[in-house]
């Protein structure tokens, strides 16, 4: 887990590391410059000429010294600095400025619209210490940036964005690929920042571990690598019985893909029994695309085309369902509503996870929270828009994110707010981001699948919390996969696609083949 921590903490962090391990302010600069230095020959081995941007801060002095680390390589480096090096400068970047002064092969430019072409354009003009502001003369310099027809790194934060803020509402510019040093910014979590982030790096700086626990609060955003502490994998002898019943209960006549796609994600979870509740007149188009589940419709309602009847306790305890998903494709119609809210008046064992039309409904009844079952809601920002922020904005993203801690500590729940960056928050009140942004996933069905794999994945005995993150790092593997393959484009890639390489996500967290 990687935690979020505010510019002022990150500050405090920063120097309890130079107390902690003995050294200089410069010396903890010279640390970071030389990984970004690193990461810029593995990200862009070919370059041959660079220009830096740097300001008289600190994040200037990172600059600076990566400035001299690249001339050494016999990279050319152009370097113009917003500001009087001797005037306002910090004593690191006039240490690293009186190094950079006396390097011959480090060149000076004084006009950044001069008519060059560089290989790349290095951002060093803010980090975390910017504020809000306008300045006629850097909102000029980010102009003439951004129209650079190369990639751009940005040192920490790409300049014009405030670290602690989830709005931004200036100039900013906009980065092929921000390094950013060992922590979350709060900034981080809004996902319309990231058409100025561009690929996102945490870099390890080797800052304090234990200054980073003291400063961390509530708020962070889980990893790659330790999915694989979350995976169980499988014995050899195992059978259908030891992983688990989905009941998928959702669509209605002309939409039925939804509940598809949730079936779909349920069984590619790995699941060993799917059955899913559906009105009679779907059935045979279900039949058709989920060869490997089975179906129930309601018996006692005449209706056939959306569900006015729900699976009662009997029929739960006979099939030993072990995780529920609900609302996909379900419609609102009066009935469904009236027989939903009856329905979860009664206490059911195992999880559910409550999506789609099942959020509408319970947007129209909030005291359905107080029923105490164990619900997983799924909202995407118009949903959650209903739910939570009763009508306000989800661009009002500080709104957002208070009323989601607050109702999921209140009502006991789990509440994973989809979005290009995902947010889960906990009924302990801890918040999970998932940075990893993936805009093949901008299409209609893309959470129904999500919904199937999360029932899919708590049925086989995942804790909730571990059940949402593996079932992000599968999503994003599998769609990684054929991203790769370049068979695909964002355009045309289709939620039923999500799961076609979830075999290849679920070995890839195996540390070693379990049935060799």
């Amino acid at each position: 887990m990687v935690p979020f921590i505010t510019a002022s903490d990150i500050k405090k962090v920063e120097q309890e590391t130079i107390i902690e391990q003995h050294i200089s302010s410069l010396n903890l600069m010279e640390r970071a410059a030389k990984v970004c230095f690193e990461n810029i020959q593995s990200d862009y081995p070919l370059i041959q000429s660079v220009l830096i941007v740097a300001s008289v801060g600190n994040n200037g002095g990172d600059g600076l010294a990566i400035a001299t680390m690249l001339s050494n390589i016999n990279i050319s480096v152009d370097l113009y600095i917003m500001g009087e090096p001797m005037l306002k400068a910090s004593d690191e970047f006039k240490a690293n400025f009186n190094s950079v002064r006396n390097n011959n092969q480090i060149h000076f430019v004084f006009d950044i619209k001069e008519n060059k072409k560089y290989d790349v354009v290095i951002d060093a003009l803010f980090g975390i210490g910017f504020k809000k502001r306008r300045n006629i003369i850097l909102d000029d310099i980010i102009d003439q940036i951004n129209n650079f027809k190369c990639p751009i790194i940005s040192i920490d934060l790409p300049s014009g964005m405030v670290a602690d803020d989830f709005e931004q509402n200036q100039k900013c510019i906009k980065a092929t690929i921000t390094y950013t040093f060992q922590v979350n910014k709060l900034c981080f979590a809004y996902s319309p920042n990231y058409r100025y982030l561009g690929k996102l790096k945490v870099l390890d700086i080797q800052l304090s571990p234990t200054a980073i626990k003291k400063y961390s609060s509530y708020f962070y955003s889980y990893c790659q690598n330790g999915i694989k502490d979350i995976y169980k994998p499988r014995e050899f002898h195992s059978h259908k019985g030891l992983f688990g019943h989905s009941l998928i209960i959702g669509g209605q006549t002309g939409m039925s893909g939804a509940v598809n796609f949730a079936s779909i994600g349920a069984l590619h979870s790995g699941v060993g029994l799917l059955t899913t509740w559906l009105p009679k007149n779907i059935q045979t188009i279900f039949h058709t695309h989920v060869l490997e589940g089975m179906s129930k419709t309601p018996t006692q309602s005449t209706n056939q085309d959306f569900l006015s009847e729900f699976p009662d306790q009997e029929f739960i305890k006979k099939h030993k369902i072990t995780g529920i998903a609900i609302g996909m494709g379900m419609g609102t119609n009066v009935e469904t509503e009236e027989a939903l809210n009856a329905w979860l008046q009664k206490k059911y064992s195992c999880p559910i996870i409550i999506d789609a039309d099942a959020i509408t409904i319970f947007s129209k009844n909030i005291k359905l929270l107080e029923i105490g079952n164990k619900f997983i809601f799924t909202p995407h920002p118009k949903e959650w828009e209903r739910l939570g922020n009763k009508g306000l904005p989800f661009t009002n993203f500080q709104h957002c994110m208070d009323t989601a801690k607050r109702m999921a500590q209140k009502y006991n729940i789990f509440i994973h707010l989809k979005n290009s960056i995902s947010l889960t928050f906990t009924p302990s009140g801890d918040i999970f981001a998932w940075l990893h942004p993936l805009p093949y996933l901008a299409k209609g069905g893309s959470g129904d699948v999500l919904s199937g794999v999360l029932a899919g994945l708590m049925s086989q005995g995942y804790e909730s919390l571990h059940a949402i993150f593996l079932s992000q790092y599968l999503i994003y593997q599998s769609v990684q996969i054929t991203a790769a393959s370049k068979k695909e484009s964002v355009e045309s890639f289709l939620p039923h696609q999500i799961t076609n390489n979830f075999g290849q996500a679920f070995i890839s967290l195996l540390r070693k083949s379990s049935y060799e």
